[in-house]
């Protein structure tokens, strides 16, 4: 009960110093704001979903991201989950999971998503950043999970390779955007 309350007294928190579009300056994050976060686009993968199991609203959100960016390709570090996985299958691009030994690099425009940030998934996305690439999006679940895990974020969203990092509060967002400034927001969902 008492780490309900906490959760609750911290999402509050969060909720307080978070903006909607109206507290946002950045044209990019706007538009990813308004027309991809609030979308009230009817997406094929949102009915191949099911409420009753767990990750729906991630798996929405995942939805949403790969309509709106149509990235060449999609890389995961994830136990794989009903919604999850009927997100990133829905838009028929090849997924390649990630890891130490086959963490490739490539020039296209990737998303990535990640389930859990422990210290050896930070890792891999600090080996994947060390090459110059196109504009990258990693989406990473449950960003407070634990110390460690908020830990990891606050570490990789301070990296200098990305310039613009998106705390949704369950959801952390980090992109890699040639010639921006670096940017943190706060974003209700």
């Amino acid at each position: 009960m008492i780490k309900s309350i906490h959760n609750t007294w911290r999402y509050f928190k969060f909720w307080c110093r978070a903006n909607n579009e109206h507290g946002i300056h950045s044209p990019f994050v706007y538009d990813l704001v308004t027309k991809c976060f609030y979308s009230k686009k009817k997406l094929s993968c949102f009915k191949k979903m099911d409420h009753q199991k767990p990750h729906y609203k991630s798996g929405q959100l995942i939805c949403k991201l790969l309509d709106y960016f149509k990235f060449d390709n999609i890389k995961v570090i994830y136990s794989e989950d009903y919604n999850t996985t009927v997100a990133l299958k829905s838009f028929g691009h090849p997924i390649q999971n990630l890891g130490h030994e086959n963490a490739a690099k490539d020039g296209r425009i990737s998303f990535i998503f990640i389930a859990c940030l422990n210290h050896q998934n930070k890792s891999i996305i600090e080996n994947l950043l060390k090459e110059p690439q196109k504009e990258t999006l990693i989406l990473i679940r449950n960003i407070r999970r634990d110390k460690q895990t908020f830990d990891n974020w606050n570490r990789l969203k301070k990296n200098k390779s990305f310039t613009i990092s998106v705390d949704t509060f369950y959801h952390g967002i980090l992109c890699h955007r040639h010639g921006k400034v670096k940017e943190h927001f706060k974003i209700r969902l």
